[in-house]
């Protein structure tokens, strides 16, 4: 069903679609690069939200040579990998086959047609099939088949649309900003650059060998408040099985991975339990490290460490230092030299490990303020996502003429 006043036209029939080019093998000859025409690529118009703020290489003359620079105010679209993101550009630039440049001709809103281009995103990925390497080209883009409006609708869609846009930026760089200072408040509250008025009762200073810490902190290793625990599941536990992952800890393995990738007999897997910890014995220089604070207990695998520690230590605090750089790169050095068998680090070797730990009233204030810093940044991303999924939604009424705007 068409509204009255569209007509359903081919996008070559309103634009003009062409492909990108660097016909330069390899692609990666760092003589075509480092010059001052940007260079936009895949990822770049996928991060971009609609419109292209960053891009990730520039060319050079050399490289000029081989591509061909569009106009600012074209519509870039991707049509390899990551198919049918669609953004605009505000400065001229060049780029690869697997983007396509759009400009729209006369009586044809440029915003409009972006958002008509990225409603067809679920279509385009259809028409790529399900090789390896996904991709489409040119004859598959220029028939796609548009429902267009008169362009004074045309404009009055893209202002609402746009108003939409304006808001998920905004919650986004929101977000950015508020992953920055999370990082500089973990920067100071876990080092005691800066300490909470009630704790600090000297100024004095111990040199470790991991920078300054208060005085007042005593370095400890780890294995001095904390002992590895080795309990089995048997054949009585009905607990989800748990995967440790460098960014979120534990999570559930179905859930996380949407398909089973441990053992059918769980017998022999540990228990977890909460307050507990446990990491990935053979990874955790790659930071994967976990808490278990979201559910009574867990299994994991036979290969896992897991620990649990006093009551001198707050299990929330400890979490947040051990997901640090710092910490991180403290796994990574130690399994380095660990005598074990490659990548691993074991007990014997985790439990020598140096941290600075605050009185258990100071521990759980730092605790505390973190987790409130990441309770926002949860409720931005919340709130991100319900904007996202009410634009999805609006799209689909805009742009097909269910509702109309009146001109």
């Amino acid at each position: 069903m068409v509204p009255e006043g569209w007509v359903v036209r081919p996008l070559q029939e309103i634009a003009t679609v062409e492909r990108g080019r660097f016909s330069a093998r390899p692609r990666n000859d760092p003589r075509f690069y480092g010059g001052s025409i940007p260079f936009v690529q895949t990822g770049d118009v996928a991060r971009a939200n609609g419109c292209i703020q960053a891009y990730s290489q520039t060319l050079n003359d050399e490289g000029l040579a081989v591509s061909r620079v569009f106009p600012k105010g074209s519509i870039l679209l991707t049509i390899a990998a990551n198919i049918g993101h669609v953004a605009t550009s505000s400065f001229d630039f060049a780029c690869p086959d697997s983007v396509v440049v759009i400009r729209p001709k006369a009586g044809v809103s440029m915003i409009w047609l972006k958002h008509a281009l990225l409603q067809k995103q679920d279509e385009l990925n259809k028409l790529a099939g399900q090789n390896a390497q996904k991709n489409i080209n040119l004859e598959m883009i220029r028939p796609l088949a548009l429902a267009t409006p008169r362009l004074a609708e045309q404009v009055a869609i893209a202002e609402i649309l746009d108003t939409y846009d304006l808001a998920i930026g905004t919650c986004a760089r929101l977000i950015d900003a508020k992953e920055i200072a999370r990082r500089g408040l973990l920067e100071n509250v876990l080092t005691g650059k800066r300490r909470f008025s009630e704790f600090a009762h000297s100024s004095a200073v111990q040199h470790t060998r991991f920078g300054p810490r208060p005085k007042e902190w005593p370095v400890r290793k780890i294995g001095d408040f904390s002992q590895e625990i080795s309990e089995r599941n048997g054949s009585h536990g009905t607990w989800p099985v748990l995967s440790c992952t460098k960014h979120q800890g534990l999570v559930d393995s179905l859930t996380y991975f949407g398909k089973r990738i441990h053992s059918e007999d769980t017998s022999n897997y540990k228990v977890v339990r909460r307050g507990q910890f446990a990491y990935a014995t053979n990874h955790i220089e790659e930071g994967s490290i976990g808490l278990l604070s979201d559910r009574e207990a867990g299994l994991v695998s036979p290969m896992y460490t897991v620990f649990g520690c006093d009551k001198s230590v707050d299990p929330q605090f400890l979490f947040f230092l051990f997901k640090t750089d710092l910490y991180r790169h403290i796994f990574e050095s130690t399994t380095n030299a660990s005598v074990n068998r490659r990548g691993s680090l074991r007990w014997t070797q985790f439990s020598q490990l140096p941290v600075a730990t605050p009185s258990i009233g100071e521990q759980k204030k730092i605790a505390l303020c973190i987790g409130e810093c990441d309770n926002e940044l949860a409720l931005l991303h919340r709130q991100l996502h319900l904007i996202k999924l009410q634009k999805r939604g609006l799209m689909q009424k805009l742009l097909t003429g269910q509702v109309r705007v009146k001109v």
